[in-house]
């Protein structure tokens, strides 16, 4: 069986035995006698580069010219030591080629006695690269173009692509892009994809989030998915490609137009109702459930803001928070949870109110009324208060009062009031009242420590 980018460059004088190691695990080994060809080697899709110790001078320069290679093509780098004072000499200059190692780094580089070659050797078998780099020219058609390691990543992701056209997408520090490709010259036909660059220990957490809650549990429709062979690491940012979603529009953009009775329905009959199959009873304090985040020091701005408005008189942030974590334990169901149910998160498909979730980063099982909570308090803080359509300060003070299952009047041009509403006409067959407004306090609260007065006012009215 042949393996993806065989190819392992040799450098510096190293014992035989490593080429008879690669060589029987179906890798190429290559020697080359400069840095220079080494990092051209990388750059055409070598699996891994050898290096040998030889004096700190040496391998100092050979770090330095090949250490983010490596890395930005996902290739690992070996060391190998003739004994163990140049094996304390490469630890030493490695760290200090990657100091602290704050993405990772040091989990794709290995530093090997001259006994463990064999078990070097298997590592550079078993190591997952990733694509090469390859010519694919690269436009955009909306937003700025990606430069340096993150133009690079794209690069590598569509390395088989003629032609790879982006699209930048709303989104966060993630830099979400929609990706048309053409892959063939004899069909102009184009293929699409979403794909977004972020930090490599998130991007690969969201990945596998992502693989628990939607293979075992929501089948493709709910969720596009990822496509793993196009997914690449770089030196300290990873991209994640998936399929892209024809026809699908952001909820927000949704109620715009449409009512929200159908849509809301859709996402609890839909992929809540999936992620709910296999919930179990538990008992417990929902209160004490808030993000470790959310510290008393956060909300001082927000409580002060709201003082100085002077609506009404509201509990300082530590009995704030000493309410939510001492009220009395409640029975609830503990299910899996998108996590990061905000309306950004959730798209409609056109034409039709087939539910589609992205961003599974934060997945874990919670109450089954943190993911109505987070999507309705979502809706209430798209951007401010005054921002919203029809949805005004004393709308949503009217709103958040308890208990939160009541009857307010909201006016028809509130889509987004009118959307809230038909949330806990939802969520009021999955959890108790009581249950429902800690869930939501802990979303405000969320809210208001990004100095959001009016979200520690609400949160205020809404915890007991």
């Amino acid at each position: 069986m042949s393996v993806d980018r065989p190819e392992v460059v040799l450098l510096g004088r190293l014992d035989p035995s490593i080429v008879a190691e690669l060589a029987a695990r179906r890798l190429v080994p290559t020697p080359v006698e400069t840095e220079t060809e080494a990092a051209r080697r990388l750059k055409a899709g070598a699996r891994a580069i050898v290096v040998s110790v030889g004096n700190s001078v040496q391998l100092a320069r050979r770090l330095g010219h090949l250490f983010s290679g490596a890395l930005e093509q996902g290739a690992l780098l070996g060391i190998v030591a003739e004994d163990e004072s140049q094996f304390d000499l490469a630890s030493e200059i490695a760290y200090r080629s990657h100091p602290g190692d704050p993405d990772g780094a040091f989990a794709r580089y290995d530093i090997a006695r001259r006994s463990e070659i064999t078990a070097l050797a298997e590592r550079i078998a078993r190591h997952s690269t990733g694509r090469s780099q390859g010519n694919t020219c690269i436009r955009m058609r909306k937003g700025a173009k990606p430069a340096g390691d993150r133009l690079l990543l794209l690069q590598r992701a569509f390395n088989d692509c003629l032609e790879v056209a982006l699209t930048e997408l709303p989104g966060g520090a993630s830099t979400p892009w929609r990706i048309d490709v053409i892959r063939h010259q004899t069909s102009r036909l184009p293929a699409s994809f979403v794909a977004k660059i972020g930090n490599i220990e998130k991007i690969q957490s969201e990945i596998s989030a992502t693989q628990l809650a939607c293979g075992d549990h929501l089948q493709f429709g709910y969720v596009p998915p990822i496509v793993e062979n196009r997914c690449a690491v770089g030196v300290t940012e990873s991209i994640l490609v998936s399929r892209f979603v024809d026809r699908a529009i952001l909820l927000s953009l949704y109620l715009e137009t449409h009512s929200p009775a159908l849509a809301v329905a859709s996402i609890f009959d839909g992929p809540l109702r999936v992620l709910r199959t296999h919930a179990a009873r538990d008992r417990g304090y929902v209160g004490r459930m808030l993000p470790p985040g959310i510290k008393p020091r956060h909300l001082y701005h927000a409580y002060n803001a709201t003082r100085a408005i002077g609506r009404r008189v509201v509990r300082p942030p530590r009995r704030l928070l000493a309410a939510l974590r001492n009220a009395p334990p409640v029975d609830y169901a503990r299910c899996l949870s998108h996590g990061d149910l905000h309306h950004g998160n959730v798209f409609v498909r056109q034409n039709t109110t087939e539910i589609v979730l992205i961003d599974f980063a934060r997945s874990k099982e919670l109450p089954s009324s943190f993911d109505p909570a987070e999507l309705e308090v979502s809706l209430a803080f798209r951007r401010s208060p005054q921002a919203l359509d029809g949805v005004t300060d004393d709308l949503l003070l009217a709103l958040y009062r308890r208990p939160l299952y009541g009857q307010c009047s909201v006016p028809t041009t509130a889509s987004r009031g009118l959307a809230i509403q038909q949330v806990r006409l939802q969520a009021a067959a999955l959890a108790s009242a009581e249950e429902y407004s800690l869930a939501v306090g802990i979303q405000l609260l969320w809210h208001a420590q990004k100095q959001r007065a009016l979200a520690y006012e609400l949160a205020d009215q809404v915890i007991p």
